[in-house]
C-alpha cells in the first residue's frame, strides 16, 4: 500500500442538496472494488486497486411530516436517524402530536402496502422509545402521552389480530402498560 493510498480520507463531506421542505448532507464514500477473478492468468501483470464512489445522502433538516415520514420509511439507510430523531424531536414538536403522526402514517403505510406481511417500521421506533427514552413519557400525574400511546398500541395490536400479522403491537402495549404502572407506583 502505498503513502498515497493511506492519506486519501474514505469518507469526504461533499455538501448540501435542497428538496421541498427538506435538506440533505451529502457524504461521498470511497470503496475498494474486490477485483473480479481471472481463471487463466496465475499473477496480475500490474498491482492496482480500482474504487467505487457511492453518495451518501443523510437527512438534515426538514418540516415535521417529511422527518416522520423519513423515520417510517423502510428503506431508510440511516441506522442512527431513529435515536437522534428521539433525542431531539421535543425541540419542534410535542409528543402527543408525535404519536398521532407516527401511527397515522403506518396506518396509510399498511392500507397502501395490502399485503399480510407487512412489517411496521413503527415497532421497532416504539421499542427504542420506550426503552432508551422511557423518561419521555413520565408527565404525572395522569402521564397522558403515555396513555395515548398506549391507546394507539391496543388498537394497532387488535387491528393486527384481526390481519393475523404483527403481534409485537401486543408485546410493546404490555411494556408500555407495565411503565405507566411503574410510574404510577412511584
Amino acid at each position: 500500500m502505498g503513502k498515497w493510498e493511506l492519506t486519501m480520507n474514505p469518507v469526504q463531506e461533499w455538501g448540501e442538496e435542497f428538496e421541498e421542505g427538506a435538506v440533505y448532507g451529502i457524504t461521498l464514500r470511497r470503496e475498494p472494488v474486490p477485483p473480479s477473478p481471472d481463471p487463466g492468468k496465475t499473477k496480475p501483470c500490474c498491482a492496482f486497486v480500482q474504487y467505487r464512489t457511492s453518495k451518501v445522502r443523510r437527512l438534515k433538516a426538514a418540516t415535521l411530516d417529511l422527518l416522520v415520514n423519513h423515520l417510517l420509511d423502510p428503506g431508510c439507510q440511516e441506522q442512527d436517524y431513529g435515536r437522534i430523531f428521539l433525542s431531539t424531536y421535543r425541540t419542534f414538536t410535542s409528543m402527543s402530536t408525535l404519536i398521532e403522526l407516527l401511527f397515522q402514517r403506518d396506518s396509510a403505510m399498511a392500507d397502501l402496502d395490502n399485503s399480510e406481511c407487512y412489517r411496521s417500521p413503527l415497532l421497532a421506533l416504539v421499542q427504542t422509545w420506550l426503552d432508551e427514552y422511557s423518561e419521555d413519557f413520565r408527565d404525572p400525574p395522569l402521564h397522558p402521552s403515555l396513555r395515548l400511546l398506549l391507546d394507539h398500541l391496543r388498537i394497532s395490536s387488535a387491528v393486527a389480530d384481526n390481519m393475523r400479522s404483527q403481534p409485537n403491537f401486543c408485546s410493546l402495549a404490555g411494556q408500555a402498560e407495565a411503565l405507566l404502572k411503574r410510574f404510577q407506583r412511584e
